[in-house]
């Protein structure tokens, strides 16, 4: 599981897009409730608007949380330049962002019912 997120750190490998904690929740909902390769029709539908019903929570308890999804709006640090990451050293956002991000993920997913 670590190599399968090793790029989804600083939004998105240093794209500054969804933040990779948010990221990882969503692989995690698939990973636990997503439709499988075989599955039938019958069944790939509504694993499929299961596991969307679940993301869309997560990422609204997540928004409402942060403020936001993009990890340069909550971090306001620019990955894509040394100064930026820096910045993102010197201002700690590890310990006042990305923590607790990746902890309200963590704590979510069994609250929407997504344990296995």
């Amino acid at each position: 599981m670590w190599r399968l997120a090793t790029g989804l750190g600083a939004g998105m490998s240093r794209r500054q897009t969804v933040c990779g904690a948010l990221a990882g929740g969503v692989l995690a909902c698939g990973l636990i409730i997503g439709r499988e390769r075989h599955s039938g029709p019958d069944d790939r539908v509504p694993l499929q608007e299961q596991t969307y019903a679940k993301v869309q929570a997560l990422m609204r308890r997540f928004e409402e949380r942060f403020g936001a999804i993009e990890c340069r709006t909550m971090t306001g640090c620019d990955f894509g330049t040394p100064e930026g990451r820096q910045a993102f050293k010197d201002t700690q956002q590890i310990e006042r962002t990305c923590k607790p991000a990746v902890r309200l993920v963590v704590e979510t997913i069994p609250r929407l019912g997504l344990t296995e």
